[in-house]
């Protein structure tokens, strides 16, 4: 009777496409449901446990083609209950992978070398899975097929010889067996070539005495070759395989050998005919004669260049930034703490970190878009890269900021000298589209020190020197010292300080009178703040207002100074009754402009206190005007003119003026900078600036007030010059409450 393997029950040509049954095991219900929904939809068959004994009952009678375990289950060691699944010759090819949420490499090892065929890490990434699983069971049913084809066929060839030698038949019947023999073969080596087909796979088959090698023709087209173009030496494979990569492959095709391994499996790269290098997974299995040693190994190809390109896309986005493809901050404090243990090997090596800030970058976002913001970042990150040499480092660190790290420099003196090469390559405009944009740029410097022992110090320092250099001014850079660190310290006491100032009204307002230079008499006080700060007493607002400013802290305390001079205003209307109406002054700050709902609070204040919008000068600097967005602006100043309000400019003449904007701005007075009227006839120019201020305003309908007014030779001056108000040291200094009352008591004229 002839052997058939068709026929004997070996898988029909459909089996590499049909859905498999999959034990599912693990302890997490959610999990093992959610895994199961997803696997039952692409039509595999599922038997879920939640441990091991449960798992050994299901599969018990049933004929499994693949297994996905948990490592740790609660009764058993998966790799345990692995080996019990494939007790048995039924079971012995069958495919298991191991999941787990531990991020352990050698456990992902231990767990291959002891039997499973694969290891996924969760969360599961679900295309990966889908992948491996048809990979695994198109694998596995060729393996099986061909084991089961190659049992059969051995069990029948030492029967049939058993036959022989018994009856000693003739050797006519030896020929006829002989020829059967070899159908068997053919259909084997059919039955070979289907599994390679069904599995898309290349094939191998190594005779390791003969140092010959069969490679299948799937396997040379993975490489662009022709069958004919490839030889049966073995050479004709590893010569393929990339330098990089020889000695890996080759140690774990020797631990399989002695028998250290289940089968091989490593990836690696191998050269295609065009020259160009593609990702392979190699799985293998050696033959082991009865004395165990192994004659032949067999195995497959599978070609995993998209998905090695996948994941080494995946581990470079990680790494950079996704706008300027800059190294991001991750990369840099790695390479950066690369840099400090190279200094501790070493005390000859030196390096520096370099911290730049785009000064500005928010009035071209406001201005021009983030679009045209995000071109600039690209294009400085790519001017500012033409200044490095290939050693050295850029990052994007977020923002405006960028990190340079400079290995092996000789001093401060060549750190100095990039930032000043970055400055210098900064004054060439931008073309951004349409638009030509100048940008400058703050610098902070540090150089390497036994003293640091972590990259997050070196970056600290690095922006407390930034952050100086933009106190400074723009386009400058600054190296750090130990001062700049205390500095920030004490800063940040301040800070904490402020904020307990605002919840522990630790805050004083006292009042300046503004006087009318026509009858001498006043008309309006300024609200001007102090900070009584324990134990430290009386503060003044230089020394805290620009941290207020900077913080966001500036806006509760602006809305407290309003509400406390408003409710003020309404005490002292209440007392002096036959004293003329009176109003009061307060600063607002430029931040209050970025409150969608400045309007609505400022309305708020003025209900809980009971005053006019007309009793009340808002205090608005001649930069704030300048600086913010013309049309937001406009629209905000428009608004709050509607409430009644009387609008100041503070501090004119500072150096932010634009005339041809000046006029556009619905304002009430301007407020002549005290630096020009304290002047007055010391230089005849001073006087000359006060009297073109003068008529500036009275061409554009609004009212004077002179700051900063100490002598009655000034007073005299600006009379002369017929400015409508005067405020200074010469009517009086800011006044407590009481005194205020005093002085209004007194009813002076000057």
């Amino acid at each position: 009777m002839a052997f058939d393997p068709f026929a004997s029950g070996v898988l029909s040509t459909d089996v590499f496409e049909r859905p498999g049954c999959i034990l599912l095991v693990d302890a997490e219900e959610t999990f093992r449901r959610g895994l199961a929904s997803k696997l039952q939809e692409h039509g595999h068959t599922v038997l879920s446990a939640s441990d091991g004994q449960s798992a050994l009952k299901l599969a018990q009678d049933t004929e499994l083609d693949l297994a996905l375990l948990e490592v740790q289950l609660p009764d058993m060691n998966a790799l345990d209950l692995c080996r019990r699944l494939r007790a048995g010759a039924k079971r012995r090819y069958l495919g298991v992978i191991l999941m787990s949420a531990l991020q352990d490499p050698q456990a992902q090892v231990r767990s291959i070398e002891c039997g499973a065929n694969d290891f996924l890490s969760k969360p599961i990434d679900w295309p990966v899975l889908r992948a491996r699983l048809g990979a695994l069971l198109k694998y596995q049913r060729a393996i099986a097929s061909l084991q089961t084809a190659h049992d059969n066929l051995e069990a029948r060839v030492q029967e049939r010889t058993s036959e022989l030698l018994a009856a000693n038949a003739s050797l006519e019947k030896e020929g006829a067996y002989r020829k059967q023999i070899e159908k068997a073969l053919k259909e084997s080596e059919e039955r070979y070539a289907l599994a390679a087909r069904g599995a898309n796979d290349g094939l191998w088959d190594w005779n390791l005495a003969a140092k010959e090698i069969y490679l299948s023709p799937r396997w040379k087209s993975m490489l662009g070759y022709e069958p004919q173009e490839i030889g049966e030496d073995s050479n004709e494979w590893f010569k393929r395989v990339h330098p990089d990569d020889m000695r890996g492959l080759r140690e774990d095709i020797e631990t399989h050998i002695r028998g250290n391994s289940a089968q091989l499996e490593h990836e690696y790269r191998v050269q295609h005919k065009d020259g160009t290098w593609h990702w392979v997974l190699c799985r293998g299995m050696a033959v082991r004669g009865p004395d165990g040693q192994p004659y032949r190994m067999a195995g497959s190809q599978t070609d995993i260049s998209a998905r090695k390109l996948a994941e080494m896309r995946s581990a470079h986005d990680a790494l950079h930034d996704d706008l300027t493809g800059l190294a991001n901050r991750v990369l840099f404090m790695d390479r950066l703490g690369h840099a400090l243990r190279r200094v501790r090997q070493s005390l000859n090596v030196r390096f520096a970190v370099l911290l730049l800030g785009i000064d500005r970058l928010q009035i071209i976002n406001d201005s021009l878009g983030f679009q045209t913001g995000n071109q600039l970042l690209l294009a400085f990150g790519e001017r500012v890269q033409s200044c490095l040499r290939p050693t050295d480092t850029i990052a994007r660190l977020g923002g405006d900021e960028f990190g340079l790290l400079l290995e092996d420099v000789r001093g401060l003196i060549e750190a100095t000298a990039l930032a000043n090469s970055i400055h210098q390559a900064l004054t060439d405009p931008f073309a951004l589209g349409e638009q030509s944009v100048f940008v400058t740029a703050s610098v902070g410097i540090v150089l390497s020190k036994p003293k640091y022992e972590r990259a997050e110090d070196l970056l600290r320092d690095a922006y407390t020197a930034m952050h100086s250099a933009k106190a400074s001014g723009t386009a400058r850079h600054e190296t750090f010292h130990s001062g700049m660190h205390a500095q920030v310290v004490t800063l940040l006491h301040l800070e904490n300080d402020l904020r307990q100032a605002i919840k522990g009204g630790e805050f004083r307002l006292c009042y300046q009178p503004i006087v009318s230079l026509e009858s001498g008499r006043i008309t309006d006080f300024e609200a001007l703040i102090r900070w009584e700060r324990p134990p430290f007493g009386l503060i003044q607002p230089g020394e805290f207002i620009p941290l207020a400013e900077e913080t966001e802290l500036i806006l509760p305390i602006t809305l407290w100074v309003l509400r406390e001079a408003c409710a003020q205003l309404r005490v002292w209307r209440g007392r002096f009754p036959a004293f003329p109406p009176f109003s009061v002054s307060v600063n607002i700050s430029g931040k209050m402009f970025s409150q969608d709902d400045m309007h609505e609070q400022i309305a708020e204040v003025l209900k809980q206190t009971g005053v006019q919008g007309a009793d009340v000068k808002l205090e608005i600097t001649e930069g704030v005007l300048m600086e913010k967005d013309d049309k937001h602006t406009l629209a905000s100043l428009g608004r709050l003119k509607s409430m009644d309000l009387r609008l100041m400019i503070d501090d004119f003449g500072t150096g932010y003026s634009s005339l041809s904007y000046l006029h556009r701005l619905p304002m009430d007075i301007l407020k002549i900078d005290r630096s020009f009227v304290s002047k007055m006839g010391l230089e005849e120019k001073n006087s000359e600036i006060v009297r073109t201020i003068k008529a500036l305003a009275g061409n554009l309908g609004m009212a004077v007030v002179a700051e900063g007014v100490e002598s009655a030779q000034q007073l005299a001056s600006l009379r002369q010059l017929k400015c409508e108000y005067g405020q200074g040291y010469y009517f009086a200094k800011p006044l407590d409450p009481g005194s205020v009352e005093k002085l209004l008591a007194e009813n002076p004229k000057w």
